[in-house]
């Protein structure tokens, strides 16, 4: 049985030859190379892309050492990026991220130069404490050493600084982010 998108082009070319018969152009045909090659790369691309899509949107990464990541096994989070260079990176219970948050112990020493600045970085005490039940928003980044307590919100787009203690439930946005409210939290 034919794939329908071949038998749809065979439909099509038998059609087109007929309405150009005295054309002196030729139509392609399915035999063609450049053809052959178009409509297998459509069949792939149309079964692998909600594949890497999925692989994509579920996928952390994570840059140094995994046993310094802690995540509870409540927490979700979705393409998030955890440098656990310079630090460790605790996510409490009920903790959720959005697309593409970073969150990045690691630093470099802007007052270094070349080979030095880009390798002499620290490797501990720049620790990243998440708490319960916050809500960072997508495309967040936030820098160690840096608390955040429980059931704060963390902006989309925000930057969370180095050194930052957000209080528990607050909202920060803002690049910096900066506490914009505190909210009423119901404990379940």
């Amino acid at each position: 049985m034919k794939p329908l998108l071949i038998e749809l082009l065979e439909q099509e070319q038998v059609h087109l030859g007929q309405a150009q018969a005295d054309s002196e152009r030729s139509q392609p045909t399915l035999q063609e190379p450049i053809l052959q090659e178009y409509v297998l790369r459509e069949q792939l691309a149309a079964e692998i892309a909600p594949l890497v899509h999925e692989q994509l949107i579920n996928q952390i990464r994570v840059w140094g050492d995994r046993d310094r990541l802690h995540i509870s096994p409540t927490a979700a989070t979705v393409n998030t990026l955890f440098n656990t260079a310079s630090g460790q990176i605790t996510i409490g219970d009920h903790s959720f991220t959005g697309h593409n948050v970073s969150l990045l112990t690691g630093s470099h020493d802007i007052h270094k130069q070349g080979l030095a600045r880009m390798t002499d970085y620290p490797t501990q005490g720049r620790d990243i404490v998440i708490g319960q039940g916050v809500w960072i928003g997508s495309n967040a980044t936030v820098l160690g050493p840096c608390t955040i307590g429980d059931h704060a919100v963390v902006a989309a787009g925000a930057v969370v600084l180095a050194g930052t203690v957000v209080p528990e439930g607050a909202i920060v946005a803002g690049v910096p982010a900066k506490v914009i409210r505190i909210i009423d939290v119901e404990v379940d």
